[in-house]
């Protein structure tokens, strides 16, 4: 599955952001995999472009429940854990996204990064 539910949150120190054309979201990197916060907002539309494989998870987000349209996005009615920070961008953002370079912190360091700079200490 490339996805679960989650009851948690991470702590603010360790939350990223990704805001793109009509998207929105929060979230954090961790070992199960990359959370997306509930009330995140995913671009409603998607890129002709997208990996099919996206279009059908989001499909399936919003057949569950997960995603429901809120004005002109969909919104995240729960947390979930996506299987890569990648694919949660790709959610997101409704086209092909590298989410170690999409997802940043508050300071505007990517992912990728807050990963290099944890490797090096």
């Amino acid at each position: 599955m490339a996805f679960e539910q989650v009851a948690h949150t991470a702590p603010a120190a360790d939350s990223m952001r990704l805001m793109s054309t009509q998207c929105d979201a929060t979230g954090a990197d961790g070992s199960e995999g990359f959370t997306v916060f509930e009330g995140s907002v995913a671009r409603l539309d998607e890129v002709r472009s997208i990996h099919p494989f996206l279009t059908a998870l989001r499909q399936r987000l919003i057949d569950e429940g997960v995603l429901h349209p809120d004005g002109a996005g969909l919104r995240f009615a729960k947390p979930y854990v996506f299987a890569s920070p990648s694919t949660a961008a790709g959610v997101v953002t409704g086209r092909n996204a590298n989410g170690r370079i999409e997802w940043k912190d508050s300071a505007g360091r990517t992912l990728k990064e807050r990963q290099e700079a944890a490797l090096g200490s």
